[in-house]
């Protein structure tokens, strides 16, 4: 690996010390931006400011970390140093906003912590979609999804509500079927469908162009209606410009409504406004349909709660408690999980009862538990939200000091998911790691989705599925076959006990949420993911 210039060590020292010029500051980003090799000596060196900044009174990490490498690994505290968990707490991303061609549209992009020296992750859009309800998307167009990011893209639907949050701050509501391409954070075009655009003061000169008009807000809320052979423009509060091909522009007031017919325009009687969907309405739409959805989810975590082959079920409900409820049926042992900094936050079924999930975005978060027994295979199913993918492995389960049998199951910061069990009791070629292909990228982030994996040695074989589908498929060769399979103490959403103790290694929080997790004795079929996925989506 090169080495840092002494110019580069210069650059890091005067940010460190709060001495760097502007000019450069502006170097150090792009040097950030523009040079892998230099992101990786900066995480490290400034992990080790941060601990050199650490309070006096506190316990001295480095100290820990050699206690910790003394140790023998079964009689390691699971409460090792969380001083370390600060230590990364610079480079999560580089945030950059920028202006194309002078005019009002501007592009969002983010670049996520150091993924790879190869292939950066990045992600990019001009709007948000807030809501997908009931939604279906043309054959072979692309699938949305709440919380997804979209950029310069063409929405193709068949039928449902999409409700689209703009960068800008304008909201649209398309109703299906429709088709709307978003051109930029500032414009959109509808070339069929319906729609509802409500524009604040801070999106004025927002823009819809449609076949024969062009719409620019000067402060309003107004609908279109688009069809084969006629489109429709009504003002519903305050005024718009109406520019129609070859016409001259109009301005239209709240009350006021256009019918264009060909190359005519007309004046028509206002459209109701009960005749386009309001947010609030939307919101009355949504809560009934996420509360039968929830139901249908209810009725189907019952029967995993009572299947034989269940380890134990963490769905996380919303309950005023410090510890992480085992709702599986089986009495034999208390598995419930004790709350160490993870917080309870909404979940994927948002303002329902019970509806709840564990964030585990502050360093050292995390869920404890202790899972005795000896099992002859792994499946393991979770819902979760990544927000960004912080650390170079972020943990989903994992077994706390890696002993024989012992599960590793987490997210690579590569985006793909990786499952690994130990399988030898020696330093080289103890265990093989089985991937996915990505699973997550920058531009999923907020979005909830369905994970599970299937160990089965049995029948000597990993499976990967996102939602509901197989991803992966991989053999387990005979030099890595471990019949016995155990868990012990163990964590959800980090690592207790990591073999190595540097920083980078050793932090294993997930930078996100989980809502239900299933641990089951047994290798589910794909009927049987499948179920799982259907059953719980939102």
């Amino acid at each position: 690996m090169n080495k840092l210039t002494d110019e580069d060590l210069e650059l890091l020292e005067r940010y460190c010390n709060e001495t760097i010029s502007d000019e450069d500051l502006e170097k150090l980003e792009q040097k950030l931006l523009d040079d892998a090799h230099f992101r990786e000596h900066a995480r490290s060196y400034f992990s080790m400011d941060t601990f050199m900044q650490m309070d006096q009174d506190s316990p001295a990490p480095l100290h820990l970390l050699e206690e910790e490498i003394s140790s023998p690994v079964k009689t390691k505290s699971f409460l090792w140093p969380m001083a370390v968990a600060a230590s990364l707490s610079f480079i999560a991303g580089v945030l950059v906003l920028y202006s194309i061609s002078g005019s009002s549209k501007t592009t969002l992009a983010y670049m996520d912590e150091d993924q790879s020296s190869n292939s950066e992750m990045k992600a990019s859009g001009f709007a948000v979609i807030d809501k997908a309800l009931n939604a279906e998307w043309e054959d072979n167009a692309k699938v949305y999804q709440d919380g997804q990011a979209v950029g310069q893209e063409k929405l193709r639907l068949k039928k449902g509500i999409v409700h689209l949050e703009f960068f800008c701050g304008a909201s649209v509501i398309i109703e299906g079927p429709a088709e709307f391409d978003v051109n930029s954070s500032w414009e959109g075009f509808c070339h069929k469908g319906k729609l509802r655009a409500n524009v604040p003061p801070a999106a004025h000169g927002f823009r819809i162009d449609t076949p024969k008009n062009m719409i620019i807000d000067l402060g309003t809320e107004f609908g279109i209606n688009v069809g084969d052979e006629e489109e429709s423009v009504v003002v519903f509060e305050g005024e718009i410009e109406l520019h129609g091909k070859g016409k001259k522009m109009q301005l239209l007031q709240a009350g006021n409504a256009i019918k264009t017919a060909g190359t005519t325009q007309e004046k028509i009687t206002a459209i109701g406004a009960e005749a386009f969907i309001k947010t609030a309405g939307l919101d009355d739409i949504y809560k009934k349909n996420i509360q039968g959805k929830f139901s249908i989810w209810k009725k189907a975590s019952q029967k995993w709660m009572n299947d034989p082959r269940l380890i134990a079920y963490y769905n996380f409900e919303n309950e005023n408690s410090a510890f992480v409820r085992n709702n599986g049926t089986n009495p034999k042992h208390n598995l419930d999980g004790k709350i160490i900094r993870a917080e309870r936050v909404d979940g994927r079924w948002s303002n329902i009862e019970n509806g709840g999930a564990m964030e585990f975005k502050k360093p050292g978060s995390r869920v404890r538990v202790n899972i005795p027994g000896k099992f002859s295979a792994y499946t393991f199913s979770t819902w979760v939200r990544i927000d960004s993918l912080g650390r170079d492995w972020n943990s989903l389960f994992m077994g706390d000091s890696y002993q024989i049998g012992e599960p590793h199951w987490q997210i690579h910061k590569d985006g793909r998911l990786v499952i690994c069990v130990k399988v030898y009791d020696r330093k080289n070629d103890y265990h093989i790691l089985y991937y996915s292909p990505k699973i997550w990228e920058p531009s999923q982030s907020g979005q909830w989705m369905h994970l599970a994996t299937v160990y089965d040695p049995i029948n000597k074989i990993v499976k990967h599925f996102k939602n509901g589908e197989e991803i992966h498929s991989e053999t387990i060769l005979d030099k890595y076959h471990v019949k016995d399979l155990k868990i012990g103490p163990a964590e959800i959403g980090n690592w207790g006990q990591p073999t190595r103790t540097d920083p980078v290694f050793a932090l294993r929080n997930i930078n996100g949420r989980m809502d239900e997790l299933l641990l089951l004795d047994a290798a589910l079929t794909n009927t049987e993911i499948k179920e799982i996925y259907e059953s719980g989506k939102p």
